[in-house]
């Protein structure tokens, strides 16, 4: 990773490396003092006797175990690269992670409270779920957000609700280019293909307005 631009990458990798390798030992500890603290009676009154002794044990101990941990940090350390490295690849740039946010979004995993919701078929974030809300709710919102991000959901999530409704709404998408237009309207028939108008009906399922086509005529 530093060899190709990514020294700060590299580093928070190391770091989650070592505590991989190296987990603390206070999930132990606390389970033992629940375990005590359960125990009553005559149990306590030898415990307080031998405070003292168990005192000047725990010291002995725990010095044998920081010692023990030290040497183990120090161990860790010796794989840390300290010397320079130099570069394979310069296209990554002074900022390593602007070149992450703009060329490998797809890649990057979203840590943006993803849970369940029964009205998608996948775990939304934090901000498409309260899109959705905002839709359920009959409110208007603007998004922005980088490509890739999950942002096209909430327009088939609202032609679904308008088909669902009734045979006479109307969900506009706008695209920027001819190809995207075809692309969406195969989404469309293939997401919405089985909605059925009654015979009399002039309702289509979709309409395709273009600079150079128009498909109502």
């Amino acid at each position: 990773l530093i060899s190709l631009g990514f020294p700060q990458n590299a580093r928070g990798l190391f770091d989650e490396w070592k505590k991989v390798m190296q987990p603390d030992a206070k999930p132990e500890e606390d389970e033992a003092k629940d375990k005590d603290k359960k125990k009553g009676g005559k149990d306590d009154k030898k415990d307080k006797k031998k405070d003292g002794k168990d005192k000047k044990d725990d010291k002995k101990d725990s010095k044998g175990k920081d010692d023990k941990k030290d040497d183990k940090e120090e161990d860790l350390d010796s794989f840390k690269v300290t010397k320079k490295v130099e570069l394979v690849w310069s296209g990554v740039g002074a900022d390593e992670y602007a070149f992450q946010l703009l060329n490998m979004g797809p890649q990057m995993t979203r840590l943006t409270g993803a849970q369940k919701d029964s009205r998608v078929n996948f775990s939304p974030d934090k901000w498409q779920r309260d899109l959705i809300d905002i839709v359920d709710n009959e409110e208007s919102a603007l998004v922005v957000a980088p490509t890739a991000s999950g942002k096209t959901f909430i327009g088939y999530y609202v032609m679904d609700k308008v088909l669902r409704f009734d045979n006479q709404g109307i969900a506009v998408y706008v695209a920027p280019s001819k190809a995207l237009v075809n692309q969406v309207s195969a989404e469309i028939y293939a997401r919405f293909g089985k909605k059925i108008y009654p015979a009399h009906s002039k309702q289509e399922l979709l309409g395709v307005f273009l600079k150079d086509f128009n498909s109502a005529g």
